[in-house]
């Protein structure tokens, strides 16, 4: 009899299921992946549009307060311009906090730059007192300058109009010296070449009654000037250039009343709240704008217009008001 041989071939079924459960993770790693770039796409737009929001709400804040701002002034003072700076209001700038230092002539802690700005009317840190709109009457401040700097001063303001006009009094390792600032140019009133310690308080004070100012250096009369620039407005600490960090203490304003202020009330490193202020310049490449328009003898258009740019682009904010003589 004839034997049949039936040979049975052997499959390895391992090695396919092992192919499809590789193309199975891959798609898998691959879904993931999307969905991960997915959701970082989602939270930076959502960042992005929380940021806006809150640019917004600054903005609007500049603008109202600026509208308000030209309510107050005399009616006779707004001259007619189209797209001119913003007046009558001086917004801070740079980054300021306040800091433990072992100086501090009152311990602990002192003000103090951390970044300086752009240049923005000749100053590239600014910060002002809670006082402001002051006629009549004096400021001072210890202040340490940190540093040596051949065009960089740092010093007091005062009767500030806006970022472009006010007085200063300032020094740097080399020289202190009085100016005015009209319109972003300074002047140059009174100046002392003179030697200081970098690592050492001083005291700065400017009095002022009318048109007469007086400086003093450690509670020494240095100098007395004339003049009648600006009759009132804001005041506190400035920075010239980008060279110098300084710190601040004890600083005072009197007006009628005496204010005093020596930082150590705040947790480092953030601000007294008296001292926080909503700037136009926390807004990035921000601009601020104003037309006057005169539209009878006793009738006149006011449109304020802030500009910023943000991830989406350029940003405009534009609020307008009559104001009349009566």
């Amino acid at each position: 009899m004839r034997r049949i041989k039936i040979k049975f071939s052997k499959f390895d079924l391992s090695r396919g299921s092992q192919r499809g459960l590789g193309l199975i993770e891959v798609m898998v790693v691959i879904g993931m992946i999307v969905l991960f770039f997915s959701v970082i796409a989602s939270v930076t737009y959502a960042l992005k549009n929380f940021q806006e929001n809150r640019f917004m709400l600054a903005a609007s804040y500049v603008a109202n307060a600026s509208m308000d701002k030209m309510s107050s002034l005399p009616f006779s003072s707004l001259a007619a311009r189209t797209n001119g700076d913003l007046t009558g209001i001086t917004f801070n700038l740079g980054a300021w906090k306040t800091a433990v230092a072992d100086d501090a002539p009152s311990a602990p802690n002192v003000l103090q730059l951390s970044r300086h700005h752009e240049k923005i009317g000749d100053a590239t840190a600014l910060i002002a007192a809670p006082s402001s709109n002051v006629s009549d009457g004096s400021f001072e401040a210890k202040i340490k300058l940190n540093g040596a700097a051949a065009n960089s001063f740092a010093g007091l303001f005062f009767r500030s109009q806006d970022n472009f006009s006010y007085y200063r009094y300032v020094f740097n390792d080399e020289k202190i010296k009085f100016e005015k600032v009209s319109n972003g140019a300074p002047t140059t009133l009174w100046q002392e070449t003179r030697i200081f310690s970098t690592t050492t308080f001083y005291k700065l004070k400017a009095s002022f009654a009318s048109s007469n100012i007086d400086l003093y250096l450690d509670d020494f009369r240095l100098n007395t000037t004339t003049d009648a620039s600006f009759e009132k407005g804001d005041l506190g600490i400035l920075v010239t250039d980008n060279e110098l960090f300084p710190s601040i203490d004890n600083a005072q304003a009197i007006s009628g009343l005496a204010f005093n202020w020596d930082f150590d009330n705040a947790a480092s490193p953030s601000l007294p709240p008296t001292w926080k202020r909503q700037s136009l310049y926390d807004l990035p490449s921000a601009q601020g704008l104003l037309t006057i328009n005169d539209l009878s003898d006793n009738l006149k258009k006011i449109i304020v217009t802030i500009k910023w740019v943000t991830a989406f682009g350029q940003r405009t904010l534009q609020t307008q008001t009559l104001i009349t003589s009566y």
